[in-house]
């Protein structure tokens, strides 16, 4: 049997992803060390192929939630846990106006960011 093989890094900064989650575009928040992560994240699952993604029902859940309603944008704070410490990072979800159907949306910009702490949250998610 092969072993599914993961992202372990969480992507921070602006993801487009497509109804099924694929990751149509990316542009890193960390211009330093973004070139392997850019070139490894277009074309991936951002729901199957991140681990920490996998491992948060709840952050798919609001994305997929939203994907759905129609509301033309929303944010969020959530904590990952990556490599078993907590990184909290706040979360804008919107819609490219373009491509707005009735049914529902078909792709979704993810601007993922680390929270700073001003931002202390009213509600915070938590992944697994």
């Amino acid at each position: 049997m092969i072993e599914k093989t993961y992202m372990k890094e969480l992507p921070l900064g602006l993801v487009e992803m497509d109804g099924s989650g694929t990751v149509l575009y990316f542009n890193s928040d960390d211009k330093e060390g973004a070139s392997g992560l850019t070139a490894g994240i277009i074309g991936s699952n951002f729901f199957t192929d991140i681990e920490p993604v996998v491992e948060a029902q709840a952050f798919q859940d609001y994305i997929k939630n939203f994907r759905c309603s129609r509301a033309p944008s929303q944010s969020f704070n959530f904590t990952f846990n990556v490599d078993h410490q907590h990184l909290p990072v706040r979360v804008l979800l919107a819609r490219i106006h373009e491509r707005f159907s009735d049914a529902e949306t078909e792709t979704v910009l993810v601007h993922i960011r680390k929270a700073q702490p001003k931002e202390a949250p009213e509600q915070q998610y938590f992944g697994a």
